[in-house]
């Protein structure tokens, strides 16, 4: 998704701050990757929680794809350049 899109659908972002802040996460690959697994670790968490709480609960999400079937920003993967740095292909339409 590019930034543009982001912000159509969410309004209330600024493009420069969606801008500023997927520079940011390619600059920290490992912080954001740090962060990423924390994220799904508490996740799973949930669940099992819930699970353990609801057995018959049905989760009404469809299922997470991976990186390979997602089109998403945060589960896609970054390109490199020739220094191991991420680089984002910046478009304008």
């Amino acid at each position: 998704m590019r930034p543009e899109e982001i912000v159509r659908r969410l309004p209330a972002l600024d493009l420069a701050d969606v801008y500023a802040v997927i520079a940011y996460a390619l600059r920290h690959p490992e912080e954001m990757e740090n962060y990423l697994r924390n994220a799904r670790e508490m996740e799973e968490r949930a669940r099992a929680e819930l699970d353990a709480i609801h057995p018959d609960r049905q989760d009404p999400r469809p299922p997470r794809r991976d990186a390979a079937g997602a089109a998403g920003v945060l589960n896609a993967p970054v390109p490199l350049d020739a220094g191991g740095r991420g680089r984002f292909p910046l478009s304008r339409e």
